[in-house]
């Protein structure tokens, strides 16, 4: 692969791409810093926002007291 490859970065991320495009990704980006970078940034992105801050369990009471539950 002699492109960057940034199309295929946030599917990378994701595990989206079929083993052989995700084999040439990894390749890529062993030897590309720049795209191992933008890599990192779709990483990050993905990771916060698979841990969602959640609120303290008063504000969940008041909430379900302000609603009758």
């Amino acid at each position: 692969m002699n492109a960057h490859p940034t199309d295929s970065l946030p599917a990378y991320v994701l595990g989206a791409l079929s083993p052989g495009e995700a084999a040439e990704v990894a390749e890529h980006l062993a030897a590309c810093s720049l795209c191992r970078a933008e890599a990192e940034s779709y990483r990050a992105t993905l990771d916060a926002l698979a841990t969602p801050d959640l609120p303290p369990a008063r504000v969940k009471r008041r909430v379900f007291e302000r609603i009758g539950l």
